[in-house]
């Protein structure tokens, strides 16, 4: 009877070393928890930051993954297909553009990507306006999809160049 006591006894030490250890890994798992989602809130207002940041950039910036499709563009981007961010985003120019001009468009980034980088001006006739524009795209790493994308900035220098060929005529 006594050995029952003293292993009954042993057995409620136990458990309540057992309920202890529970007690601080669910502390450490709120802890934890708590944490993550801090970092996460962090995070967002971070990203959020940069989005409005690059939103009130004059140029037109995107990034587009491996497949060519938008993962990233700020508002003129958008603007300038008549879409919202949100709805851009996983297209890609064979939404937009006849698909031998998009594949030409898609062989020319697939060569930047390998060589690097490429700065060009081109006119574009967008909503019946020609604008004149100097785009630069890069290699770019994306470290959330573990891939190398194409990032693309658009700088419209137009009126620089009327005023250029006024200052010269």
């Amino acid at each position: 009877m006594e050995s029952m006591l003293h292993e009954t006894q042993q057995q409620a030490e136990e458990m309540r070393a057992q309920e202890e250890e529970m007690r601080q890994n669910m502390e450490e798992l709120t802890a934890t928890q708590e944490e993550i989602h801090r970092q996460s809130q962090e995070a967002k207002g971070l990203l959020d930051t940069t989005i409005n940041i690059l939103n009130q950039l004059p140029q037109k910036i995107f990034l587009k993954d491996e497949n060519g499709k938008m993962v990233l563009a700020n508002v003129n981007v958008a603007k300038a297909h008549n879409l919202s961010v949100d709805e851009l985003i996983g297209k890609s120019d064979f939404d937009f553009v006849d698909a031998k001009t998009a594949q030409e468009w898609r062989n020319q980034e697939l060569e930047i990507i390998k060589k690097g980088n490429e700065t060009y001006t081109f006119d574009e006739t967008l909503h019946g306006h020609t604008r004149t524009l100097t785009t630069t795209k890069m290699a770019f790493y994306i470290p959330h999809l573990k891939q190398t994308g194409l990032l693309g900035i658009q700088t419209d220098i137009t009126e620089l160049q009327d005023l250029r060929k006024k200052a010269g005529g």
